[in-house]
């Protein structure tokens, strides 16, 4: 019986299974009238049924039907005598395809497939109900109870909404112009993936489906994946990591991967979508390489540091960073950011330069970052040097 159950619970899935083992006593008892000899779990089990927001049929082993709640009624926009509606009934009701449209005969029907012993496990179908023309999409799940008294049930819920979103959905990621990937959690198989993704990583989408997402070779760093794909999995709605993905020149291309938990086709995934950062990189060092090498070589803040700082785009994602920063080590960092010395940060901010100094020493470390140089960049990065305020006069360094 517990295996039985294990089965049954998972097949259903929509509806508590210790529901339907009181089933077979409100079949035994009658199901027409609520009689005063009934057991009290009983009248509850029928008062729950009849409010669940699922369909739900049941029919005894020859195809007459016992039961069919309120939902269900309403979902197929039919009615049905107890003791005299058959499942042959209803046949000329309804038309019945697969989501590609191909027919799906009676025989075939998920009912008709429960009375003969099979079980049906979320199975998505449409059904057109003839006499209205209008066509719903269901969501089907049922089993066959065999005991003493043994009977059909068959769940149904109308995703008719879910789909078209979903449909709507899925023109939208083909079309996107940003490389995107949907990824099955948490074994990270490929469902989908758009055109935009398949330029960047020089993989055909053929390739690609159906496979892991770490066995991808366009994924430099398997480990990356795999920690995206862990943090969706344990109930992080967003992630953000940077990645490389090989490209056709042998030279990697620096990608910044933003991920998301989404549901995708009645399954839990990750929609993992891909920005190109490769040239702002390599902007970045070719920065960082300028002012290091001004900074050693002369004395003077060199007009090419200015230029490529114009060229370098403010990034959005920073606010969290610079909230690090006290006030203090902000107004330094900017002093800093402009070409001052630390001489003339200190007599800007009525401070010493030993105190400069220290307060550089902080802001290097919290940042992350090696030089004064990187700490220029970043701050550009991160909206805190105005190109209004750079000094573009050469401005003295190394004191």
């Amino acid at each position: 019986m517990a295996c039985r159950s294990s089965v049954s619970r998972e097949r259903l899935g929509l509806i508590n299974l210790s529901i339907f083992w009181d089933i077979r006593g409100i079949i035994k008892t009658n199901m027409v009238t609520v009689v005063p000899s009934w057991p009290s779990s009983l009248v509850q089990t029928r008062a729950v049924l009849h409010h669940l927001a699922e369909g739900l049929l049941v029919l005894d082993l020859d195809g007459n039907v016992l039961y069919m709640n309120p939902a269900a009624l309403q979902i197929l926009e039919t009615q049905y005598d107890e003791g005299e509606s058959r499942f042959a009934d209803y046949f000329d009701l309804f038309s019945v395809t697969d989501l590609h449209g191909r027919s799906i005969s009676p025989e075939d029907w998920p009912l008709a497939r429960v009375l003969r012993g099979e079980g049906v496990e979320r199975e998505v179908l449409r059904v057109q109900i003839r006499a209205s023309g209008v066509v719903k999409v269901l969501k089907f799940s049922g089993t066959l109870i065999r005991e003493d008294t043994s009977f059909a049930l068959l769940t149904f819920e109308d995703v008719t909404a879910q789909k078209a979103a979903e449909s709507r959905f899925a023109t939208a990621f083909r079309a996107s112009p940003v490389p995107s990937v949907i990824a099955r959690l948490p074994d990270g198989v490929v469902l989908s993936v758009n055109e935009s993704f398949q330029e960047l990583s020089c993989c055909e989408s053929e390739g690609m489906l159906y496979r892991r997402l770490v066995e991808l070779p366009c994924f430099v760093s398997r480990k990356t994946v795999d920690l995206i794909l862990s943090d969706l999995h344990e109930g992080a709605k967003n992630v953000d990591y940077e990645t490389q993905l090989a490209s056709q020149t042998g030279t990697p291309r620096q990608v910044l991967v933003a991920a998301q938990a989404i549901e995708f086709d009645g399954s839990a995934c990750g929609l993992l979508t891909f920005v190109d950062v490769t040239e702002r990189r390599h902007m970045e060092q070719r920065l960082v390489d300028t002012i290091n090498g001004v900074m050693q070589d002369f004395t003077t803040f060199h007009h090419a540091v200015i230029q490529n700082l114009s060229k370098l785009q403010i990034e959005d994602s920073g606010t969290e960073d610079v909230q690090r920063l006290t006030k203090r080590e902000r107004a330094v960092l900017m002093q800093l950011a402009t070409g001052r010395d630390n001489v003339a940060i200190a007599d800007e901010l009525n401070i010493s330069c030993k105190t400069v100094r220290n307060y550089v020493t902080r802001i290097n470390k919290k940042l992350g970052v090696g030089s004064r140089g990187e700490a220029i960049v970043w701050a550009r990065k991160h909206g805190l040097l105005p190109l209004e305020n750079i000094s573009y006069p050469m401005v003295e360094f190394g004191r």
